[in-house]
């Protein structure tokens, strides 16, 4: 329940303060079909966990020291592939769509695309609802500093929004209620990958150099090349703080991390939970109007815009820090942090197609919860 009050309250933050400037416009039009390759990097990391002891001679089984280098904290970074394809009609019940890969990517000759057709699911009133906490609170703060700008934190809480932003919010919630992963969308068809036994992990040796070629019965075949310079990125790894403690969140958390090669720009953002009714954010946009929840694809002309607004880091800083603090009281706080690659998108084809590459940090850094259950409390 936490975690969807928290993925529903980041809405509302977005949606109360029309946190949207910046965000490249939709390569498609409101009835275009489109796909979108996603490579991601992903690492995880909890704060408060002692170092791992070395790992036990493991029998030979073929593939096994792959896959236990991808799990989380077991030795390296997740590098994985998904593919949405998204189609403004709802496709017959024989209808198929594959995706012809290159060698190169390790997972085949093609990838058969699952398709996802949406049925009403109405929330039920009252199942979820704001109202259930009308004294609920959002704190905000952005920038890099060690103490708190002049002017923040930006205050709202539920009372104090209009009749009209309730009804938009009810809407986003009552859609965020569905929990679909495919990436919902109302009358549309969503095809996707992975799916049934597909883990989406990529080999280490694996790389997106190549041709695609997306085939289907129902809304047209496209092609995609990808040129060498555009390949999955590295995984970001924080040089400080330590982890194997919770960082003190009463004084100012400066985070370094290692150059990651081919990123073009970093965004990084911290949530904390204080009780129920009061949620606490902090970015490191230097612009209040840039703080943003999503991205779909960005080209490296509009990262480069978002790094020169100060929206996005610059590719070669490897430090920020997040004022003393503001996240004390907090009882869990998270933190992700995104680095942007070089991607493709040719701007022509239907279904329209795009590839985009991307590096993700996901953190637990702690709270008063997290530190009573890791001293063995309650």
């Amino acid at each position: 329940m936490r975690t969807l009050v928290i993925g529903l309250l980041v809405s509302l933050a977005s949606l109360v303060f029309g946190a949207t400037v910046g965000l490249h416009p939709s390569l498609a039009a409101d009835d275009q079909a489109y796909l979108r390759i996603f490579a991601d990097t992903q690492v995880m990391k909890m704060a408060g966990m002692p170092p791992l002891p070395p790992m036990p001679q493991m029998p030979n089984i073929p593939g096994l020291g792959s896959m236990m280098k991808k799990i989380p904290g077991m030795g390296g970074p997740m590098r994985t592939l998904q593919v949405r394809l998204f189609a403004p009609l709802i496709a017959p019940d024989n209808a198929t769509a594959s995706l012809a890969i290159p060698d190169v990517l390790k997972l085949g000759p093609k990838l058969d695309l699952e398709l996802y057709r949406p049925k009403p699911e109405p929330v039920k009133p009252g199942e979820v609802s704001p109202d259930q906490t009308p004294d609920f609170t959002v704190l905000r703060y952005w920038g890099s500093s060690p103490t708190v700008k002049e002017g923040q934190p930006e205050t709202f809480n539920w009372g104090a929004l209009t009749d009209e932003q309730k009804a938009m919010l009810r809407e986003e919630m009552s859609k965020s209620a569905k929990k679909s992963q495919y990436l919902y969308k109302e009358d549309w068809t969503t095809g996707y990958w992975p799916n049934g036994k597909a883990t989406g992990m990529l080999d280490d040796k694996a790389s997106l150099v190549g041709h695609y070629a997306l085939t289907t019965t129902f809304t047209g075949n496209v092609q995609l090349d990808v040129p060498s310079g555009v390949d999955i990125l590295g995984g970001i790894n924080l040089t400080a703080p330590d982890l194997t403690q919770f960082p003190p969140l009463d004084q100012a958390m400066t985070f370094n991390w290692d150059p990651v090669d081919g990123v073009l720009g970093y965004y990084a953002t911290i949530i904390g939970m204080k009780g129920d009714k009061t949620m606490i954010t902090w970015s490191s946009s230097e612009v209040k109007e840039g703080a943003v929840s999503a991205w779909d694809y960005l080209d490296e002309n509009r990262v480069a815009e978002l790094v020169e607004a100060t929206v996005f880091m610059a590719p070669d800083r490897q430090e920020v820090t997040v004022p003393a603090g503001i996240f004390q009281d907090c009882d869990t706080v998270f933190m992700m942090m995104i680095g942007f690659g070089r991607g493709v998108a040719p701007g022509q084809g239907t279904p329209l197609p795009s590839l985009q590459t991307r590096t993700t940090l996901m953190v637990t850094l702690g709270g008063k919860k997290m530190q009573e259950e890791g001293d063995g409390g309650a």
